[in-house]
């Protein structure tokens, strides 16, 4: 009797390790399936469903959501706004339409907004990077090759950078990409044409500081050629004015002596004889000259009147 209820007690425990090991595996399994079957969509990202490859829906909403374990896998998409650089170098420089070369960075803002389209023709983002860069180049190729260089510089720069944007922006919809922005960072000239461009500078700047000089040489000569006409008129002017001014001192003078003469004869001659000594006996002139000559009178007789 002992020893039947042994066995029964030996089937019982036998049993229950059986039912709690069931209960072990099926709660392993449903847990592996229910961590299989839901996940976590954030609100920065957009999720594609796959069904044993194939793209099935696409969910846009935040929250959690729910697959099918094994046959369904899901692909998240960022869906925030994404920034990519390019960079020009030597090997893919840019012509303008007067065939000069230059070197363009430029930037782009882009964000994924149709994830089915983006997986189904790009696939990853890695690739898809790749067509970005290539379409801006591609872009800025075209663009800055219609326009000159100093449009690109300056004078229409915002028209150029409008039209690489409109040309990204609508090449890029079949990507399922909107294009926010395209802007050009820097503009410069290649390595090689830059000596060339210093030297055109310094050329140039010589010749205008040739032509400065000899506009200033021109200018100098006519303030010059002027002064001296001037001069030479303000000289004439007043030696002209000199003349008169002693001409009519010599007849004032003249009329003072006049009058002299007529109120005394006797000073009148001693005065002309004086005058007659003045201009002939100078420094420089020598006579020999007898007391006898009436010229001398005054000297050795004075001054008598008739």
């Amino acid at each position: 009797m002992q020893e039947d209820l042994r066995i029964n007690s030996n089937i019982n425990m036998n049993f229950n390790h059986r039912r709690v090991l069931l209960l072990i595996v099926s709660l392993s399994a449903f847990a592996v399936l229910s961590l299989s079957s839901i996940y976590i969509l954030h609100q920065t990202q957009y999720a594609l469903v796959l069904q044993l490859g194939k793209p099935i829906k696409v969910i846009k909403a935040p929250g959690l959501c729910v697959k099918l374990p094994f046959i369904q896998n899901v692909i998240f998409f960022d869906n925030r706004i994404q920034n990519i650089t390019f960079s020009s170098n030597d090997a893919n420089e840019f012509v303008t339409a007067e065939q000069k070369t230059m070197k363009a960075d430029a930037y782009c803002k882009y964000r994924i907004v149709e994830p089915l389209r983006f997986y189904e023709s790009v696939n990853n983002e890695y690739v898809f990077r790749e067509r970005l860069l290539a379409v801006i180049e591609s872009s800025l190729r075209k663009i800055i090759g219609s326009v000159s260089f100093n449009d690109v510089l300056r004078e229409n720069r915002k028209v150029v950078i409008e039209n690489v944007l409109l040309n990204v922006k609508t090449q890029m919809r079949a990507f399922g990409i909107e294009v926010i922005d395209v802007r050009l960072v820097s503009v410069q000239l290649p390595e090689k044409a830059l000596k060339a461009v210093y030297e055109r500078m310094k050329t140039d700047r010589e010749k205008e500081a040739v032509e400065i000089r000899s506009q200033g040489a021109a200018q100098a000569k006519l303030v010059r050629t002027t002064a001296e006409k001037d001069c030479a008129l303000i000289i004439a002017e007043a030696e002209r004015r000199a003349q008169e001014i002693m001409g009519e001192g010599d007849a004032e003078a003249a009329k003072i002596v006049a009058s002299a003469a007529a109120v005394d004869k006797d000073f009148y001659v001693f005065y002309k004889r004086i005058e007659g000594y003045k201009k002939a006996l100078s420094d420089k002139t020598y006579f020999l000259l007898s007391n006898e000559m009436g010229f001398l009178d005054t000297f050795f007789k004075g001054v008598k009147s008739e």
